[in-house]
């Protein structure tokens, strides 16, 4: 719903500002392809868009349906290239393709936001870094531009602690924009306050620059809400064994082997292996000898209790 409401919001933004004297062939063509898209119809959008820029080479809307269209269009689909020949989309070429068409567009239309909109929606959870960098500008250029979408905060998030997370080190280019995407995380809870996820989000943001209490108060959070969240419960529990708080990360360790104690998880097993040494160090920080043993019992019964629990 989203999608088709932005849709509608460009259409009547680019309408207003760019498209008052058309021919009457490319009007045809125009609005083939705008109900296409309202259609779902996105292989058949971007014959007439592409139609629709034969008649009129500067037509940012067109840019902007064909490029909209190509974003939607699934992987292994035949389509048409902006070049015109057939082709089995591939990842890549509907990248290419959609942010190609999306930058004409900017180049005819450079004061209204959405196509800056569509970059950036389209490329946030790239894995590429120069994505990344590209999807951050732009959504940044929409937001100054206007663009009331009150997800692009939460966009420009992702983007930037991405890129922090790719690079080699905690420099501080990443420190930066680890600050920057809590900022976004913040601006994006105020925005949507019924969207827990951006405490989740936000709370590896703060792991990540160091600030363990302030993420573990937003994994409480998140898990409030969310209690059947394995991961997070482990990830608080190892968070809180960090800050030496050992009674709450063995209530964490213990809750993870609850949710995962299922009969239809094979992998039970393995988890014991993951988890229970950590909650096996939080029971020796408090001497306690005896949960300490049986947990190192389930791991493997042959095993020397005295001996580990004298190892440091």
């Amino acid at each position: 719903m989203r999608k088709v409401l932005f849709l509608m919001v460009a259409v009547g933004v680019f309408s207003v500002t760019a498209f008052s004297q058309e021919a009457v062939d490319y009007d045809y063509l125009i609005n083939k392809c705008y109900s296409s898209v309202k259609s779902g119809k996105f292989t058949e959008a971007v014959e007439f868009c592409s139609d629709a820029l034969a008649e009129k080479k500067d037509s940012g809307m067109a840019y902007y349906l064909r490029a909209f269209s190509y974003s939607k269009i699934p992987m292994g689909t035949d389509t048409k290239s902006p070049t015109g020949e057939t082709v089995n989309l591939t990842g890549e070429q509907r990248k290419q393709f959609t942010v190609a068409d999306a930058e004409k567009c900017i180049q005819f239309i450079p004061n209204e936001h959405p196509c800056y909109s569509l970059i950036g929606s389209f490329l946030y959870t790239s894995k590429q870094k120069d994505d990344l960098e590209k999807a951050a500008k732009n959504l940044t250029e929409a937001i100054r531009l206007g663009d009331k979408d009150k997800m692009l905060y939460y966009y420009r998030a992702i983007a930037n602690f991405n890129i922090a997370k790719i690079l080699t080190s905690k420099n501080a280019q990443a420190i930066k924009l680890a600050e920057q995407s809590v900022a976004d995380f913040t601006a994006s809870i105020q925005l949507n306050p019924d969207q827990d996820y951006n405490f989740q989000r936000r709370a590896e943001a703060y792991e990540f620059l160091g600030k363990f209490d302030l993420a573990v108060a937003d994994l409480s959070k998140f898990l409030e809400t969310n209690d059947e969240n394995d991961e997070l419960f482990f990830k608080r529990g190892k968070l809180y064994l960090n800050a030496k708080k050992y009674d709450a990360a063995i209530e964490d360790f213990t809750k993870t082997l609850e949710i995962l104690d299922e009969p239809y998880n094979t992998d039970f097993e393995e988890n014991l292996k993951e988890i229970l040494p950590f909650r096996m160090q939080a029971y020796k920080a408090l001497k306690q000898k005896a949960e300490f043993c049986k947990d190192l019992k389930t791991l493997d019964e042959n095993a020397n209790c005295e001996k580990e629990w004298k190892k440091k």
